[in-house]
């Protein structure tokens, strides 16, 4: 934690100490959205179009498909439509090397 006490400082010493703080928030920020970015949300489907399925692993619908075709991750089918578990493509995400 970053503390400023700025009593007996010059002006470019509180600049100094004032640039220093707005670092330490940018990296805290940047740590925060790398965070969120890795967790569902409680209020995402688990299930997932192929769509939503290439959006969430940022791939084109394409390759969805193809990835589905080679195994690489599993469609589920219900009613007559293919939906892919959110939980399962961020365990392609964890454990791939090459995407």
């Amino acid at each position: 934690m970053l503390r400023l006490e700025i009593e007996n400082l010059q002006a470019h010493e509180v600049l100094g100490a004032l640039n220093d703080m707005k670092d330490e928030i940018k990296s805290l920020k940047t740590m925060l959205e790398s965070q969120q970015r890795n967790q569902p949300r409680s209020n995402e489907p688990e299930n997932m179009t192929p769509k939503e399925a290439g959006a969430f692993l940022r791939i084109a619908y394409t390759t969805v498909w193809k990835w589905h075709k080679t195994g690489k991750i599993v469609a589920y089918r219900i009613g007559g439509r293919l939906y892919y578990k959110r939980s399962e493509l961020q365990a392609v995400l964890t454990n791939s090397k090459t995407l």
